[in-house]
């Protein structure tokens, strides 16, 4: 079963009953599907639907695509040992965004992916746009992600009346910096301009 998010009818969630190769009819657009992917992840909660694209994948690989932000997430055939609900979605609220020091821009869109903990064989590509222009100056560009378990503790301190800036903060970490990427760091950045 390999469902690609690049066909039309699949992008964005949309879609509806679909046969697989055994035969087995998969309903990708439903709002079941759409529910059970939601619930992984407390940042999808209220996210406009035309900022999420999600598929299923087994050991076939998959692709989705958010069409209109340009964002694609690949997953090679032989990442996966066992069907999975994959989704990609921009993020578009401030809340959202790393916090920046003097000297840093934020480059690309905010970018979800996942389930969270899902396990994957082989590496998977997230694509995008950025907007660095590379022929000028010295850039030192750098990947941050944000620990999902900080997004449970930012909507109940929000909610209490703690500052969630603070919290914002200290959720975003550098995961890798372009050309100081080891065998230890767990993703390579590839920059094209």
């Amino acid at each position: 079963m390999l469902y690609d998010t690049d066909s039309p009818d699949r992008t964005g969630g949309g879609g509806g009953p679909r046969e697989d190769s055994s035969g087995t009819v998969v309903d990708v657009g439903s709002n079941l599907f759409r529910d059970s992917i939601i619930s992984t992840s407390p940042l999808l909660e209220g996210l406009d639907p035309e900022c999420v694209a999600w598929a299923a994948a087994n050991s076939s690989g998959c692709r989705v695509t958010l069409k209109d932000a340009a964002i694609n997430l690949t997953v090679p055939e032989g990442a996966l040992s066992k069907s999975e609900e994959l989704y990609v979605a921009l993020l578009t609220e401030e809340k959202n965004r790393p916090p920046l020091n003097d000297g840093q821009t934020l480059l690309s869109p905010v970018i979800s992916c996942g389930p969270r903990k899902i396990h994957l064989n082989k590496p998977a590509i997230l694509s995008f746009q950025h907007c660095a222009a590379l022929k000028y100056g010295g850039w030192s560009i750098s990947l941050y992600h944000q620990d999902p378990s900080h997004h449970n503790s930012l909507l109940s301190n929000s909610s209490s009346g703690s500052s969630s800036s603070d919290n914002n903060s200290s959720a975003w970490k550098k995961l890798a910096t372009v050309g100081e990427e080891t065998n230890q760091t767990p993703v390579f950045i590839q920059l094209d301009s």
